[in-house]
């Protein structure tokens, strides 16, 4: 059977049964179907973006009110615009917390408290806006489903109410297993790496948080419309607690999980309140607890673990060979002009001026604090400056975001390997290659191909990745991480290339590996590549120029032979045994 239908079938069926058992208990299920839905939406945002939302029944809520409102009050058509004001006010409301938060960069502690915050604000005004909401008591006989003169009977209402589930959650699932998904899961992963391949990180994520929005809010909305009645408590803190757990319980970096989680424990926990009323929410957290120690990554994810690979293939990526690049990038290389930087009293940079115009390497070397990094981290627009400019391929580029560094042909690898651990090797390889030219819609269009540039196959053919590219990138060795971090920033068809001490915890042997792939680059590719580095031999065999950096000022630049010849130089840096690292 084919993994998607049987994924599929659980919820399918479920739908069926809510359409054709009794209005008691398919109501119920019909209800546990939305709620399962809201729950998935959830998972797409904390378990694939990796953006934790404590208020996600924020937008639920409103988009209960929203559907309960105009049911009340729009006539015939009161239904179709309770949906569409209840998709439509749940992605106002959580794109305006995602301009807060995500686009103000707070990270993910904090913005799950401003989430946690919005979400007892709400249940506070649901609670004392009586004319709208009704206050404590909420609203009562809210319409069922109508379409104009036609007035759906419970069975129909409670198909309408299954259907729109069952087609939300396969969006949801659909988007998570395309492109789309992988470049979230990516930014969860490592968003500077995803920022230096050119993906503009705070918008993917704002984006996708107002996705869930809208979703949220349209689900609300169709809740609403199945019970006919909304109270304060669907915009508050515990609903908000109720789908994190769900989530959680059901293993949040998959779809299906959370959905079959929401309906087993809200049928469970139904079950366990008519039999045992004065103990079900003691029993019911007592076993949320258990589950959640004993299974941490959730109950799809143990499960799965328990059957056969072959019901679960992974993604065929076709990676293929791209003509050389013709576009207008080249040209001009990288001119750096007094470029400063200061963090309060410190200063880090100090009227720095690089010429890097030929192609060939640039080696800048200096003691530790000198602004080695943080020269690097400023010309590719991770740390602001405060002074100067730069200007690559002809362009001023001053203060631009890494993401359009990287559109105008700006490559950057940083110190620490910085891959996406959860991605293959080839999904990575096809996230960078994508990186410059993909916005959100493409990526959601976008089938599993891609083709990676020749200096990009230079570097995998050089570390033997022919036949490993459906390996995780997590469970490469640290060598191997910095060979495809390489390899990836070099998709972007990047003219200038920045490197972070590239051979930092390699092996002799590594080292040596990494040395002829610049030259090889350098020579059949034509780039120009600045490189942070303390090995003195590693220097000595790839350096056309070098550049002392030390207290954040040049110190002195030339060939190799000069910078060993320097006397000042000498005695402070080359000094030591030949080949050791200060």
């Amino acid at each position: 059977m084919n993994p998607f239908v049987r994924q599929v079938l659980p919820i399918s069926l479920a739908a069926a049964t809510a359409v054709l058992a009794g209005s008691w208990a398919g109501g119920l299920l019909a209800q546990f179907l939305v709620l399962g839905t809201v729950t998935a939406a959830l998972a797409l945002t904390w378990g694939t973006a990796g953006i934790l939302n404590l208020g996600h029944s924020v937008t639920f809520g409103v988009g209960a009110y929203a559907g309960a409102w105009f049911g009340l009050h729009a006539g015939a058509y009161g239904s179709l615009a309770g949906l569409a004001a209840g998709a439509l006010l749940g992605g106002v409301m959580a794109r305006l917390i995602a301009a807060v938060g995500l686009r103000r960069r707070l990270d993910a502690v904090g913005f799950a408290l401003a989430t946690f915050v919005v979400a007892l604000a709400a249940e506070q005004v649901a609670n004392r806006w009586t004319p709208v909401t009704g206050g404590f008591n909420g609203l009562t006989d809210i319409p069922r489903f109508h379409v104009g003169a036609l007035a759906f009977t419970a069975t129909a209402a409670r198909g309408v109410t299954a259907g729109l589930s069952v087609l939300v959650i396969l969006l949801l699932a659909s988007l998570a297993r395309r492109p789309y998904g992988a470049a979230l899961a990516a930014i969860r992963d490592n968003e500077r790496r995803m920022a230096a391949l050119g993906y503009d990180v705070g918008a993917a994520k704002s984006g996708a948080f107002t996705f869930t929005g809208v979703v949220a809010g349209l689900m609300g909305a169709v809740y609403v419309l199945q019970v006919q009645f909304v109270s304060p408590g669907l915009i508050g803190l515990a609903m908000g607690t109720n789908f994190v757990v769900w989530a959680m319980l059901g293993s949040r970096r998959t779809i299906w999980g959370p959905v079959v989680a929401t309906l087993v424990v809200n049928a469970g926990a139904n079950q366990l309140a008519g039999a045992a009323l004065d103990y079900w929410l003691l029993v019911t957290g007592a076993a949320f607890i258990a589950a959640v120690v004993l299974v941490p990554d959730g109950v799809a994810v143990m499960v799965r673990r328990g059957l056969p690979t072959r019901w679960f293939r992974a993604r065929q990526v076709v990676l293929g060979v791209a003509a050389p690049s013709t576009d207008s990038l080249a040209g001009g290389g990288l001119v750096v002009r007094s470029v400063g930087c200061r963090f309060g009293p410190f200063t880090a940079l100090r009227g720095v001026d690089l010429d890097l115009i030929e192609p060939g390497v640039h080696c800048l070397i200096g003691p530790n604090g000198a602004g080695k990094s943080t020269l690097l981290d400023v010309l590719s627009g991770f740390t602001s400056a405060t002074g100067g400019s730069w200007q690559l391929n002809g362009q001023d580029v001053t203060g631009r975001p890494p993401w359009e560094l990287t559109r105008s042909g700006l490559g950057r690898k940083f110190q620490a390997p910085s891959v996406a651990g959860s991605l293959t090797l080839a999904e990575n390889l096809a996230m960078a290659r994508w990186g410059r030219t993909h916005r959100t819609l493409a990526l959601i269009r976008r089938r599993w191909t891609a083709e990676l540039p020749p200096e990009a196959w230079f570097v995998l053919d050089a570390a033997g990745f022919a036949d490993r590219m459906d390996t995780p990138a997590a469970s490469l060795s640290h060598g191997a991480q910095q060979m495809l971090e390489l390899a990836m920033t070099l998709t972007a068809n990047c003219t200038v290339l920045l490197l972070d001490e590239p051979t930092a915890g390699m092996t002799r042997t590594e080292t040596q590996q990494i040395a002829e792939v610049l030259r090889g680059l350098v020579r059949d590719h034509g780039l120009t590549v600045l490189v942070v580095e303390h090995d003195m031999a590693f220097i000595r065999s790839v350096a056309d120029r070098v550049t002392v950096l030390r207290g954040g000022e040049i110190m002195a630049s030339g060939t190799v032979a000069e910078i060993e010849s320097n006397s000042e130089v000498s005695a402070v840096y080359v000094g030591r045994a030949a080949g050791d690292r200060p």
